[in-house]
């Protein structure tokens, strides 16, 4: 779990650098080691919810972290729609 994390914070450095320096293949590289982050890790948060919880529980648990990256993935959509107004 911790190696995903260290992946998402290197993703999101390296993007970061690459908008400074402006380069955008540094910010795609920095864009897919944060997607891999992130993507791992919420495989890696169902399993161990799927193991921790049991029975009357499970159903919570795995309902409010999907609902967590529904929720990101809405407002990823919904933002770049919205960002096209403001140009």
């Amino acid at each position: 779990m911790t190696i995903f994390l260290v992946f998402i914070l290197l993703g999101q450095t390296i993007s970061a650098i690459g908008v400074a320096v402006s380069e955008f293949w540094f910010m795609i590289i920095g864009r897919a080691l944060y997607g891999f982050g992130g993507d791992s890790l919420l495989v890696t948060e169902l399993a161990f919810l799927a193991e921790y919880f049991h029975g009357d529980g499970m159903g919570l648990a795995l309902v409010s972290i999907l609902k967590t990256f529904i929720d990101d993935s809405k407002g990823s959509y919904t933002n770049v729609d919205r960002n096209e107004w403001n140009y």
